[in-house]
């Protein structure tokens, strides 16, 4: 959802021809693309992002494949989200200069969203940890 938000972001920004929704899909391979527009839009703006679009796009590419790691080292992917936290900062920053402020409201629906997914991270690593019945 953030890769979709942001591409689609930047093809109305540049007028580009591109897909968010694929870009989003295969979000592992296009981040080095959208670290890069990020920063060259932080650069333009005379903001210096303090991150380097290469070294985080790999990081976050390394992150995201551990997920085919065994029990329980695949949990190690889960960090990769991390990776996007300078990047959002990047963004907010250079929105604030345009005088829009992020959207931070937490309403129902997405308060509702937020818990549902905290469930499902909690099962999964219950299931990581807990043995099979049986087994």
């Amino acid at each position: 959802y953030w890769f979709y938000r942001n591409w689609k972001r930047v093809r109305e920004r540049t007028g580009h021809s591109l897909s968010p929704f694929w870009r989003s899909f295969f979000g592992v391979v296009w981040a080095f693309a959208l670290f890069d527009e990020v920063d060259k839009q932080a650069r333009a703006a005379g903001e210096s992002p303090g991150w380097e679009p290469m070294t985080l796009a790999v990081s976050f590419f390394f992150l995201t494949i551990t997920q085919r790691l065994p029990d329980p080292w695949w949990l190690v992917t889960f960090a990769s989200v991390l990776l996007l936290i300078p990047v959002q900062r990047t963004i907010n920053r250079m929105a604030a200069h345009r005088g829009v402020s992020p959207d931070a409201r937490l309403g129902p629906l997405r308060l509702a969203l937020v818990a549902l997914g905290g469930i499902l991270l909690a099962f999964a690593v219950y299931a990581t940890f807990v043995p099979e019945a049986g087994a």
